[in-house]
């Protein structure tokens, strides 16, 4: 390989979880010379394999690294540069991986001054063929080689999605923030939705039921912003409700009592200059969520 990444550059992928099998059948979807995967996974060859004549799925990472130019790490985030130290890599070859929380470092090897790069969908992929989910999205994406950068900018533009680029030494934080919106999100539904068992509703109907208030809400914040999205006691200044709403968390849960607390803190941090109360109403509300925090 010249070292310029052509159109029809071959590319592999090494770890094809949600993410990498996602990402292969995107690739493969826009045309891209999907080379090698590697995977043990006998759902993940027959999905490539039914949709791709000349792509390979490997069982051995080092094959992949042999068989393409740009290569895709979609490991786990602890085993990415365990798996760089352990592969032969020519220096020639484009190496990236698609953590949200890990700097480019992790793939230089011994310090070999590998041409590298970063390719993080801000999105979630919640089974093997959710490669829908690249699209109309965010990715974030650094490298240490222009062309490689921009190569990457053009995939992520094929998906219709927008690009943008995080200093290294907000990575951690970035991705944290990554986590609340996403990760910790669903943990609250699902916290949330065990409660309904309190009221002969299962789990699961007690999402159905609620979902098509997530949904409202979500668009709202899309639609009007965070602030203006919010509603219930806390914005409206409902004393009573406030406190029954504590007391009965409290008697069914200690946990879920003090994340009601938490959160409305946090609503009442967000703009207090927004809140229509009197500054007496705003300070009674706080009160009261001091008092039994």
């Amino acid at each position: 390989m010249s070292g310029k990444i052509r159109r029809f550059s071959s590319i592999g992928i090494i770890g094809a979880g949600r993410l990498g099998c996602s990402l292969a059948l995107g690739l493969i979807e826009e045309k891209y010379n999907l080379t090698a995967v590697s995977s043990s996974n006998s759902k993940v060859k027959k999905i490539l394999e039914k949709v791709s004549t000349s792509t390979v799925v490997f069982s051995d990472p080092q094959e992949v690294i042999d068989a393409s130019e740009i290569i895709f790490f979609t490991t786990k985030d602890d085993s990415i540069s365990l798996l760089i130290n352990s592969l032969s890599i020519p220096r020639e070859k484009f190496l990236i991986h698609c953590s949200g929380s890990l700097s480019l470092n992790v793939l230089e090897k011994n310090k070999s001054g590998f041409k590298i790069g970063n390719f993080h969908p801000i999105q979630t992929f919640p089974n093997i063929t959710s490669q829908k989910n690249l699209r109309n999205i965010y990715f974030s994406i650094d490298s240490s080689d222009s062309d490689l950068e921009n190569w990457l900018k053009k995939v992520a533009i094929s998906f219709n999605s927008d690009v943008i680029k995080i200093p290294h030494q907000n990575k951690d934080l970035y991705h944290a923030i990554c986590v609340l919106n996403c990760a910790l999100l669903v943990s609250l539904i699902g916290h949330s939705s065990k409660l309904w068992s309190n009221i002969g509703i299962n789990s699961e109907t007690g999402i159905k039921i609620t979902l098509p208030m997530i949904k409202t809400t979500l668009q709202s914040i899309l639609d009007f912003g965070s602030f203006e999205a919010l509603s219930g006691p806390l914005i409206r200044g409902d004393l009573e409700t406030i406190k029954r709403n504590i007391t009965v968390l409290g008697e069914h849960s200690e946990y879920s009592k003090k994340i009601y607390i938490l959160l409305s803190s946090m609503a009442l941090d967000m703009d207090s200059s927004k809140f229509n109360l009197s500054k007496e109403k705003f300070g009674q509300i706080k009160q009261i969520l001091q008092l039994n925090d």
